[in-house]
Formats: C-alpha cells, sequence, structure tokens
C-alpha cells in the first residue's frame, strides 16, 4: 500500500483592475501565491522523504463577455529536495538505494474557460473546464546506489 502526503500552505495575493479598453466593461484579474511543500511517498520498500521546498504560482482571468465568460491561466512551480531509500527487484535485476540525495522540480501550466452564475459579493459559484500541463524532473545522486 503506498501513502501520498502532500502538504502546501498558500500566501495568497490577490488584484483586480480594469482592462483599457474601448468595449467598457471587460475585467482583469491576477492572483500569485507562494508556499511550502512537504511531500513524503513510502510503501514497505521505498521511501522518498522531502526536506521542505517551495511552491509558487501566478494566475490570471479575463473575462471575455457580460454573461459571465472567463479565460483563465496559472503558471505552477514546485521544488524540493530530499532523500530516497528503495528496494527493487524487476525480473534477474535488483535495484537497491539507501539515502540517495534526490531533487524535485515540477513545473505546471494551465488554461481554461470558467462560465460564472451570479457575480455577488459574498458568493460566486462557477463552473471551469480545461486542460493541465506538466513537467516532472527528477535528479539523484548515484553516489548511494548499489
Amino acid at each position: 500500500m503506498k501513502t501520498l502526503t502532500l502538504l502546501l500552505a498558500f500566501l495568497t495575493f490577490s488584484s483586480s483592475a480594469l482592462a483599457q479598453s474601448s468595449g467598457g466593461g471587460w475585467g482583469f484579474r491576477s492572483y500569485a501565491g507562494a508556499g511550502y511543500a512537504n511531500i513524503n511517498v513510502s510503501n514497505s520498500s521505498s521511501t522518498l522523504k522531502s526536506n521542505g521546498g517551495l511552491f509558487i504560482y501566478l494566475g490570471a482571468e479575463k473575462t471575455l463577455n457580460d454573461s459571465g465568460l472567463s479565460m483563465t491561466g496559472m503558471l505552477n512551480y514546485t521544488r524540493t529536495t530530499g532523500e530516497a531509500s528503495y528496494d527493487f527487484t524487476s525480473g534477474t535485476s535488483h535495484y537497491q538505494g539507501s539515502d540517495v540525495d534526490v531533487d524535485w522540480n515540477n513545473y505546471q501550466i494551465s488554461l481554461g474557460l470558467r462560465q460564472r452564475f451570479y457575480p455577488w459579493p459574498w458568493l460566486r459559484p462557477y463552473i471551469e473546464g480545461g486542460g493541465l500541463f506538466g513537467y516532472n524532473q527528477l535528479s539523484y545522486d548515484s553516489d548511494n546506489i548499489n
């Protein structure tokens, strides 16, 4: 049984401004945040322990028309370092490592459309669809691998 624990603490900043357009009423909203990322994965034969890391995101939303339809976009970056230990057998090959230093980088970009139903100041229900595209890079130190 595998366990994945992901802890992200965010400090979020938000701003709103009206875009300069001759059509009037077009809005632009942006947000940014940063936080602490801690990732721990464990099962019976391997572990990955994080020393803590950094999570940063930037996002924006652009209103497309007066009906509440908006285009959204976000950039995410996560970096953490840690140690991995594993004991893995595949066929006749056996792989073993203990306290292997690892460095994990994750890059993501998302694009979507958001439809707001009621623009009340205290409640803003919406439905959103889109795509998330990402790239993961895991580097390791080969000194502790058998």
